[in-house]
């Protein structure tokens, strides 16, 4: 899933590394231990919906950046992406009216930490 980010990325921004965010995230999920609680029928879903985002709409594009700016995450808050919401925020998906202020640094790269 996330090397479908890092490729929906580059779709929206122009001169994004592709390869180094996919590089990125490799190692991420080889560092640590993530058991998936989805199905692959989730999964496939979310993944359909990632590979066609951006692709022939600039107005996903600039919902897309307009979020990175606000450091929100995309997964969690584009409607384009709701098959993603129960894999990758499953707190946003059962109660979409409670909301967070977390700006923590966690590492991870500008809009990609679900």
């Amino acid at each position: 899933m996330e090397q479908r980010r890092c490729e929906m990325r580059g779709r929206c921004y122009d001169g994004f590394d592709v390869e180094g965010c996919k590089y990125y995230y490799k190692e991420q999920c080889r560092a640590r231990r993530i058991v998936p609680s989805y199905t692959e029928n989730e999964l496939t879903a979310c993944l359909t919906q990632l590979d066609h985002f951006g692709e022939n709409d600039d107005v996903e594009c600039n919902a897309l950046i307009k979020l990175d700016k606000a450091l929100k995450p995309e997964l969690c808050e584009l409607s384009a992406l709701d098959a993603c919401r129960p894999l990758a925020c499953p707190e946003a998906y059962e109660d979409s009216e409670e909301s967070s202020d977390d700006d923590s640094d966690s590492g991870i790269p500008q809009g990609l930490d679900p």
